[in-house]
């Protein structure tokens, strides 16, 4: 056990949650560290398992992993691109990013379709598409 940002001593879980047409939610790996351990400490070993447990339920279905900005680094991406999965990872606005941005051509972006569609406040209506 280690203590927290908040100065609790605690342990601190780390799932990953599996989404399929044919199933409901479940849980496909899971680590418990202690309380101090960065947010993605382990990150490759799970990824890794949750896709190998994805395949094995599905094999030969395809796997999109979505991974927010505690999961962009080069452990948890390389991990799920050797299995073969896709990625979906959101990065934080650096200048690397920016112009990485900048720089890719339009018609190298492709869409992809979220299944949690998220508000947005702007146009008030419901967002599902993302680059």
């Amino acid at each position: 056990m280690g203590y927290g940002y908040s100065g609790v001593r605690g342990l601190n879980v780390m799932p990953a949650s599996v989404s399929t047409q044919d199933s409901v939610p479940f849980i496909a790996a899971r680590r418990l560290r202690k309380g101090t351990a960065n947010s993605a400490c382990g990150s490759k070993n799970l990824v890794a398992e949750a896709v190998c447990t994805v395949q094995r339920c599905q094999p030969g279905a395809p796997i999109r992993c979505r991974f927010d900005s505690a999961y962009y680094g080069y452990a948890p991406i390389s991990a799920a691109m050797a299995a073969g999965a896709q990625i979906s990872v959101t990065a934080r606005m650096d200048p690397a990013v920016k112009r990485a941005i900048t720089q890719t051509p339009a018609k190298a972006w492709k869409m992809t379709h979220s299944t949690d569609a998220i508000f947005d406040e702007t146009t008030k209506a419901l967002v599902s598409i993302a680059e």
